[in-house]
């Protein structure tokens, strides 16, 4: 029977710097709360199999009476920034065989950055068509003077928060570094994709909005914030898998995504 017990804690900390004690033998010593952990040896971890000595001392426990003795810690689980799992090789006979590890995620970054830009996107493509046109019937003036004016601003301000977002969510936030041109292509298709279909929703909207009120009532805006939201969710999530796909496609066969972030650019071009 295999249990699995798992806390969470939000540490106000770059993922790649807590992956890099967690990977440094000497980072485990000095986050250690038990006592037990008196020094290590070795390199930091780089991938899976990668091994690293601590020496321990149980005495501060006081449970077994082992004194002091060294573990042999194995790498079993590697993803650059985001998940490292060991097991350990010590006295106790048979080895107990405990996995060890810590996951980290991002905390409210990624969530926070889309949900910006989806309502740059949402003001400015979508309902723009109807605010322009309440804006007519009250104001025709200052709508039909400044009209180019407020087609290039409202297209604008949205690319431009697409830009910022889409490069923070596809350069920044995953594990491991990529190039601009890795990035780029799950960039344009994202940006492209989003203003077809703000545009096409927009338009959609300026015509059939009547329909949602008279089937969903009060809640009419709630549904169609929630369909474009879903659209927009999918765009995003389809361009880091275009980005992911072509990655793959350009690795040296039997080599994965995920160990492909422990090698140098060189190699995995090979």
């Amino acid at each position: 029977m295999t249990e699995r017990i798992e806390v969470q804690r939000t540490i106000p900390a770059p993922a790649a710097d807590i992956f890099a004690i967690l990977c440094d033998p000497q980072g485990h010593v000095a986050i250690d709360a038990t006592g037990m952990l008196q020094s290590a040896d070795g390199d930091s971890a780089k991938t899976v199999g990668d091994s690293f000595v601590v020496h321990m001392d149980r005495e501060a426990l006081n449970d077994y009476p082992l004194g002091k003795y060294d573990v042999t810690v194995t790498i079993r689980e590697f993803d650059q920034d985001r998940l490292i799992a060991w097991t350990i090789v010590g006295q106790i006979r048979p080895q107990i065989g405990h996995i060890y590890g810590y996951r980290l995620e991002p905390a409210d970054g990624g969530t926070l950055v889309a949900a910006i830009t989806s309502l740059a996107m949402a003001f400015m493509i979508v309902l723009g068509p109807l605010i322009l046109e309440t804006a007519r019937r009250h104001i025709p003036f200052f709508v039909e003077s400044n009209e180019r004016f407020l087609f290039y601003a409202r297209y604008g301000v949205t690319v431009t928060a697409l830009i910022v977002a889409l490069f923070i969510l596809h350069a920044w936030l995953p594990a491991g570094r990529r190039g601009f041109l890795q990035i780029l292509p799950g960039i344009i298709f994202t940006m492209v994709g989003s203003l077809i279909s703000g545009i096409v929703f927009g338009q959609y909207l300026a015509r059939f909005a009547n329909n949602y009120v008279t089937m969903y009532a009060g809640l009419a805006s709630v549904i169609i914030a929630l369909v474009f939201l879903y659209a927009i969710a999918a765009i995003f999530v389809y361009g880091g898998e275009l980005n992911a796909a072509i990655i793959k496609s350009r690795l040296p066969k039997g080599v994965s995504l995920q160990a492909a972030q422990s090698l140098k650019p060189a190699e995995t071009r090979a």
